[in-house]
């Protein structure tokens, strides 16, 4: 069963550029499993499939699978932004806080949503990690240019550390990672200054723990990706152009045959982060294109990725469970 939770945080400032933030409430709704309000404001229950069991690097996850509680983090105009939130199982203690990730799909700041990242979710949720996949503004859902994707990218990951007593999580052990446009968020969290909502409370660090990218827009340049959707401010908007010391560790997975993202801009993106004295790991996937880390397109390749993914989180310390 899913639990629907809508909360809105206090407005803490109105810049000129609020038109993109009408609509804020400063009111928060909770709807539990066991039905109980905490508002006057209801939210809908709805019941899902129980997950089936799952192996260790087995590809066979329940393709019905189902966040286990939805989370309303912030109101834009009319929209409602989701936290698809998925339990921490597989926990020896489950009174103890576990680490989280928070993922972002892909589809070029134009389409997509949570659902895309549901499988690596389900994913490192059994392996005893919060997980969340996040909804952010788009082109074509909300007529917003990709700044807006990533101004609610760094309100989630604020809101998730913010409320990571509420969440049952360590919020110094909170890592992102995200496919292509999604992976562009997730890498912009550690390296981009500004872009930040007004209304957020910029003193909560948006810095990850670590950083697991699949085909993700790093370059906005001239010779990049987006280029000319974000011309006026691409130099602060790519994360290639902003790495600085202190960068979190990271594993990138690119296919050699990507013809959407530059796959130079790869190998560039981690030798900027080795130059500042951080940790990127590269593994290139021969004859392998664009979204290929994805179960739908490789189940090999989704095996693939997301081990690795596991033993480089083992590697950091970010969690310790065996393969």
């Amino acid at each position: 069963m899913i639990k629907m939770i809508a909360f809105r945080s206090p407005l803490l400032a109105i810049l000129p550029v609020c038109f993109f933030f009408s609509g804020c409430t400063t009111t928060a709704e909770i709807t539990t499993q066991k039905g109980a309000k905490e508002s006057s404001t209801s939210a809908l229950t709805v019941e899902t499939p129980l997950a089936k069991t799952f192996l260790v690097g087995s590809t066979k996850i329940n393709t019905a699978v189902q966040p286990d509680e939805i989370i309303v983090y912030k109101k834009a105009g009319t929209s409602k932004l989701e936290l698809h939130v998925f339990e921490a199982k597989n926990v020896k203690n489950i009174q103890a806080k576990t680490p989280a990730i928070v993922f972002f799909h892909g589809g070029g700041w134009v389409g997509g949503n949570p659902s895309l990242m549901y499988d690596q979710a389900d994913y490192f949720s059994k392996q005893g990690v919060k997980v969340i996949s996040v909804q952010y503004r788009l082109q074509k859902t909300h007529a917003t240019p990709p700044l807006v994707s990533l101004m609610d990218a760094k309100s989630a990951f604020r809101w998730v550390r913010k409320n990571a007593e509420r969440l049952n999580i360590e919020p110094d052990n909170i890592a992102a990672g995200g496919g292509s446009a999604g992976g562009h968020l997730a890498a912009a969290l550690a390296s981009v200054d500004g872009f930040n909502d007004p209304r957020d409370d910029a003193s909560i660090s948006t810095l990850p723990s670590a950083l697991i990218l699949f085909n993700p827009v790093m370059d906005n340049g001239p010779t990049g990706y987006g280029y000319k959707r974000v011309k006026p401010y691409w130099s602060a908007f790519s994360p290639l152009h902003n790495i600085k010391d202190g960068h979190p560790p990271t594993i990138i997975f690119f296919g050699t045959k990507d013809k959407f993202v530059p796959v130079e801009t790869a190998y560039a993106y981690q030798k900027a982060i080795q130059d500042h004295g951080g940790r990127a790991d590269l593994h290139m996937y021969e004859g392998k294109k664009h979204a290929f880390f994805n179960r739908n397109k490789s189940s090999e390749s989704f095996r693939d990725t997301v081990i690795k993914s596991h033993q480089f989180l083992n590697s950091i310390g970010f969690i310790d469970t065996k393969l």
